[in-house]
């Protein structure tokens, strides 16, 4: 991933692949892989938390915490 660009209401990020032929949005409240994991949050410094029965989880490109 190259990047994370925010929409001007920060509810939306768009990811960028290196080669910049795939790029996707994510924005409040979707839903993340087979668990479903919801998105909660998108703050100032790029970073996505989302939640599902297992966990809270926090996303960056280039990063993962689990909190």
């Amino acid at each position: 991933m190259q990047g994370i660009i925010k929409s001007p209401n920060k509810t939306q990020m768009m990811f960028v692949a290196i080669d910049e032929n795939v790029k996707f949005l994510l924005s409040l409240n979707d839903c993340l892989g087979l668990n479903c994991a919801f998105i909660t949050d998108i703050d100032k410094r790029g970073r996505v938390t989302f939640e599902d029965e297992n966990g809270v989880y926090r996303f960056q490109v280039g990063y993962s915490l689990l909190l």
